[in-house]
């Protein structure tokens, strides 16, 4: 257990509070997050429903114009999390340009660098691209300490276990390009078995476990994406995931080992493959029904505000916050040239919640 500091206990506060319907979905004992009581709370590091529930709130901040108070609390929960997404991490370092902290930003671009981010993905970013310019910093940390902090990383991870996936995945797709799909088929539910059995035994082969994608590895994957799609694949294009796995999955985002976002695409994808009447299995599955709730997880402005209500309830049960918060940091980001979205399926729909 670790604690809130208590620099950043009060500004968090409110913002908790907030978020309270999703704490009572997920049995938080609301006391702790009463404001006077708030800089005791002890943060559960093997639950990573604070970890969601704290980051929500670090968005919270910097969306609410207080950028150096999100800062602070970004700072606390890598502190105390042994593992943090890389995404994450990113943002944080693109908060910190935003203020021109320097420091700040070297301290968050170095922790995404260790979490495995190519450093271009970084630069790239209108925002820091700038800022970089301005300060002179493309040279700040050498190109041995990036190679350094890689070896690092990559001795941190199941290196090999991410090589099999890797290969697995390269198999499934050149059998889907070459349009063999008796045998796709045959390898896409293999490498699902093998997901769904390496999950019970060992934890889901996530970010935490495998790392994000990696270009030297994955070189025909969007890196940038922070993500590990060679995974994730297997599983959007077997139409039954979600409906199959989804309390083994679940658990797995408690554990750390799957993001939210990641589920509820998954979640959204099988939906969206049944109204499409896309279904390569009929004969061994039943996805989710055609009239199921959209959690609109990456669509473009969705229009019909009046799906948002049930869109929420079925977010909160994922640990993703409600539209109207994504919606705020698409406008922050166009605004400020920043990049707030990251994972697989981002523009799939044809937006970037």
């Amino acid at each position: 257990m670790k604690h809130l500091p208590h620099s950043i206990a009060t500004a968090a506060a409110a913002l908790l509070l907030h978020f309270s319907s999703f704490a009572q979905s997920e049995n938080i004992d609301l006391a702790l997050l009463d404001p006077a009581r708030l800089q005791n709370y002890q943060i559960d590091t093997t639950d990573y429903a604070d970890y969601h529930l704290l980051i929500y709130n670090a968005e919270n901040l910097f969306l609410n114009n207080r950028e150096t108070d999100a800062l602070l609390l970004y700072r606390s929960i890598f502190e105390a999390y042994r593992f943090s997404f890389a995404k994450d991490k990113v943002i944080a370092a693109q908060i910190s340009a935003e203020c021109g902290n320097l420091s700040s930003f070297l301290y968050f671009y170095e922790e995404a660098l260790r979490s495995g981010v190519d450093k271009e993905c970084v630069l790239q970013i209108p925002l820091i691209a700038d800022f970089t310019e301005q300060n002179d910093l493309r040279g700040a940390i050498t190109e041995a300490e990036i190679k350094q902090f890689r070896r690092r990383h990559l001795s941190e991870i199941d290196f090999k276990r991410k090589q099999k996936y890797v290969n697995n995945y390269r198999t499934e797709q050149k059998l889907k390009r070459e349009n063999n799909i008796p045998a796709y088929k045959t390898v896409l539910l293999q490498n699902v078995q093998e997901i769904k059995e390496d999950t019970k035994s060992n934890g889901f082969p996530g970010e935490k476990r495998l790392g994000i994608d990696d270009k030297i590895l994955t070189d025909e994957r969007d890196v940038c994406q922070l993500s590990n799609e060679t995974v994730l694949i297997s599983l959007y294009h077997y139409p039954c995931s979600y409906t199959e796995f989804k309390d083994l999955l679940h658990a797995e985002i408690l554990r750390g080992n799957l993001h939210p976002k990641d589920f509820a695409y998954l979640y959204e994808y099988e939906g969206e493959l049944n109204r499409q009447q896309h279904n390569r299995f009929p004969d061994l599955c039943r996805p989710l029904p055609k009239d199921s709730v959209c959690v609109l997880i990456d669509w473009e402005s969705p229009q019909d505000t009046t799906l948002f209500a049930r869109a929420n309830a079925q977010r909160r049960s994922f640990f993703v916050p409600p539209i109207e918060h994504d919606l705020r940091k698409k406008t922050y980001a166009e605004a400020k040239g920043m990049r707030l979205f990251f994972g697989f399926g981002v523009g799939f729909f044809g937006g970037h919640l």
